[in-house]
């Protein structure tokens, strides 16, 4: 997923450009966006959607949870899904008007490696005691490459090393293919926009493909034949789908209050909580796109209050959050053999240890990194 810091908001920091046959609204190569803070706070909420899963489901369902509550509580994976779509809107809006070349295109890897593979090794590290008893070879290999995504899943097996990171395998996936699909994408006019980008929601909804997992017999797919693929490539349309969304924001100076904002977002949470049929749930994540392209236009006091610091921190942290959870959640369960404290701890532990790994390790070894290559070229 694309972490840290936002974009810009492309009304005040862009230029108008001509490209193809439509006006673009965004950056130019010599000024590129300020931080939109606002879409920094929303990767909390995503992460956090997927913690509850993970930290909180069980406890809640085991209580007799309405219906609504439960169907809502499982869908929490679908916050990857956020993340994916997300990615594709900020490095379009990022990089739409960037002239690829081999210093560009070094630049963008450099950019990547710094703000992904930090955090990510981290992960690998604290999980691997909880590994060790049941590695197995393709899972480790793969993991250390970031490539272990790259397979059909019906080839997978044994115990993910950690069970999430598989997402940034795909994300590994998005960073290749992107500078090629960015070619592509800005050349589409706004008719052609749109029919592109309900092409990849009618991908979305009708294979299900926010729903997928690497891991057999996690999610049942449409079709075996989904099986066979790479899985990685199966969650490229949520990320096209972001970068389409992107290219429609540039085609005008689009507003919005906050009322829209929310009503979007309370939309995309009673589609979540009304059925746990498995489509519905898949069409949650086109109305995530909506929410994205919304948040990036919105002005008021609820975009004032998720841009303030606190929030924006958090959004900051929220790397972190997604991807130490599992391995915290194990240790915890460990410590206080599978009592209630530990279930108390999680929340409050990976949390304040994303947030601490985030100012103390993420952002200036990502400085650091990027410095480091400054230096040299």
């Amino acid at each position: 997923m694309t972490w840290g810091r936002s974009l810009g908001n492309g009304a005040q920091a862009g230029t108008r450009q001509q490209a193809g046959t439509r006006q673009v609204v965004g950056p130019t190569d010599a000024s590129r966006p300020p931080a939109l803070d606002l879409l920094t706070s929303l990767r909390l909420f995503a992460a956090l959607y997927v913690l509850l899963l993970h930290a909180g489901s069980s406890v809640v369902v085991g209580a007799g949870a309405p219906e609504p509550v439960v169907n809502f509580l499982r869908g929490g994976q679908l916050g990857v899904s956020f993340f994916f779509i997300l990615s594709g809107f900020i490095l379009t809006y990022t990089y739409s008007r960037t002239r690829w070349d081999q210093r560009t295109l070094t630049d963008f890897g450099v950019g990547r490696v710094a703000r992904i593979v930090p955090v990510y090794y981290l992960s690998l590290l604290i999980a691997l005691p909880l590994f060790l008893p049941s590695a197995s070879l393709e899972w480790a290999a793969g993991s250390l490459l970031l490539v272990q995504s790259w397979l059909p899943t019906a080839m997978f097996g044994g115990t993910p090393w950690n069970g999430l990171a598989w997402s940034l395998s795909v994300e590994a996936l998005f960073y290749l293919l992107f500078p090629a699909l960015v070619l592509v994408t800005r050349r589409l006019g706004p008719k052609a926009l749109g029919v592109a980008l309900v092409v990849t929601w009618m991908l979305m909804v009708g294979l299900r493909l926010p729903r997928t997992f690497p891991e057999p017999g996690v999610i049942e797919f449409v079709h075996p034949a989904l099986e066979l693929v790479p899985f990685a490539l199966l969650r490229v349309p949520e990320f096209i789908s972001g970068m389409l969304l992107a290219h429609l924001y540039f085609c005008r100076a689009w507003r919005f209050g906050n009322g829209v904002l929310l009503g979007t977002a309370a939309a995309t949470v009673v589609v979540l909580a009304a059925t746990d049929n498995e489509f519905v749930r898949a069409s949650a994540a086109v109305l995530f796109g909506l929410v994205i392209f919304v948040a990036a236009s919105s002005e008021g006091s609820v975009t004032r209050l998720l841009g303030s610091r606190a929030f924006v921190l958090l959004g900051g942290a929220s790397y972190g959050i997604y991807i130490f959870q599992g391995a915290i959640y194990a240790w915890l369960d460990r410590l206080f053999d599978g009592g209630l404290v530990g279930d108390l701890l999680v929340w409050p532990t990976v949390i304040g240890f994303s947030v601490l790994v985030f100012q103390k390790y993420e952002e200036p070894l990502r400085r650091q990194i990027r410095s480091a290559y400054r230096k040299r070229h």
